[in-house]
């Protein structure tokens, strides 16, 4: 409100391209540095580009990055489905994009595998590549280790993160680990505004600089941590308004005043407490058969703020994930129902009879649907409490075949 009131004259001119809104453009410093704060880092050690979304971080990492012919683009099969972009920019130059495999058994990278191929495609001379992954699994909530950052650089890597949905409930020291980039969504972190995300620049490896004639953003090997500047926005239909920058300074604020260790403490309580109700969830005609199938590993070392589950009835059957979503609707208690954006993870849990790994999975609609909670910074007890309540109502056939069987009929 104070914010409103100080600018109201202004609140028509706060978008990016009008020069007479230069006095709002402190709130994208306070930004910049709040968010390098929670990161444990510095303007001297990363610049930042702020973006329209998540999805655009990695369209502009794509079109940004040197890619050259014979490297290699590593991606892990468990990246959203907006890695494509960046697959697509990489092959046209000539670099080969190769997926490296989950896990079946708990979604978690297959650290064999992975190895494999950092010393392989090292091995093969082809220089430098890419490895991109994501420290946490948007559709399975399985949180994959940070130390593949220092591994994949040591065999000669640079490394891409995705954090979009590890923070707030995770954490990154980049004093610690030192990725190269890291991608981000400020949406995931804060809720609002939507349609805002950064990337993240280690500046002692690469310079920001726009293309001339254009407004288009290039990554150059560094020479000089001096070139390119600490903080770009880019912004191709003027949807980024200045006034945006302000909510996040509060949000972030905010965050900083509660403590990230409270969060993750609490969020992971939550989990651990979800989770083992879930699995002891059983129908009430069959004790032997479960209700609940929850997707990835259940040890809290290795999940972070999500889980993504499906029912099943006492036959085996997975009950359709968009009827639950509407019915806990009614009980307002709000899942997302889907395969969240991650074809690649989402193709192998639909169980294919011809299993591939080729970017081809990121390009085709999996067979594979599930429910997924979230929780963050205002969870508390009693919503998974009343969201275990929910579910334990679907243990009971009389409840399938009445009240859940008419939002099916309505579905049709």
């Amino acid at each position: 409100m104070r914010v409103l009131l100080e600018e109201g004259p202004c609140l028509g001119s706060a978008a990016l391209s009008n020069s007479s809104a230069i006095h709002l453009r402190n709130h994208v410093s306070e930004v910049q540095e709040q968010l390098l704060r929670l990161f444990n880092t510095s303007k001297n050690e990363y610049a930042i580009i702020f973006t329209t979304g998540f999805a655009a971080g990695f369209r502009l990492f794509g079109e940004a990055y040197p890619f050259q012919k014979n490297q290699t683009l590593l991606l892990c099969q468990d990246n959203h489905e907006a890695v494509k972009h960046v697959a697509s920019s990489a092959s046209k130059q000539g670099t080969r994009p190769i997926i490296t495999a989950v896990r079946e058994s708990d979604l978690c990278i297959e650290s064999g595998e992975l190895r494999k191929q950092l010393l392989k495609q090292t091995w093969q001379g082809g220089g430098r590549g890419v490895y991109i992954y994501p420290a946490q699994s948007c559709l399975s909530g399985v949180r994959h280790s940070l130390n593949w950052i220092a591994e994949a650089q040591q065999n000669g890597w640079h490394v891409l993160i995705d954090v979009s949905t590890y923070l707030p409930t995770g954490s990154l020291n980049l004093s610690i680990y030192q990725p190269e980039f890291v991608l981000g969504s400020l949406h995931h972190m804060l809720g609002y505004p939507s349609g805002m995300g950064y990337l993240l620049v280690k500046r002692q490896i690469f310079s920001i600089q726009r293309t001339r004639f254009t407004d288009s953003l290039k990554l150059v090997l560094n020479r000089s941590m001096s070139e390119g500047g600490d903080c770009h926005i880019v912004c191709e239909d003027d949807s980024i308004s200045l006034l945006s920058f302000a909510a996040l300074e509060f949000g972030l604020e905010h965050l900083e005043m509660v403590g990230l260790e409270r969060v993750q403490k609490r969020v992971t309580c939550l989990l651990a407490w979800l989770v083992q109700v879930l699995r002891h969830l059983r129908h009430k005609v069959d004790e032997s058969k479960p209700l609940v199938q929850v997707y990835g590993s259940l040890s809290t070392k290795n999940r972070g703020n999500i889980v993504t589950f499906n029912l099943v009835d006492s036959t085996g059957q997975v009950f359709p994930p968009t009827i639950v979503q509407r019915m806990a609707e009614k009980s307002n208690i709000i899942v997302s129902a889907g395969y969240f954006g991650n074809p690649g993870l989402a193709y192998m849990l639909g169980k294919p009879l011809e299993k591939v790994l080729d970017l081809t999975i990121f390009n085709q609609p999996p067979n594979f649907s599930a429910v997924r909670l979230s929780l963050g910074l205002i969870s508390t007890f009693q919503d998974v409490y009343r969201f275990a309540q929910f579910l334990s109502l679907f243990r009971d056939e009389e409840y399938l075949s009445g009240e859940a069987m008419d939002f099916i009929e309505e579905s049709k």
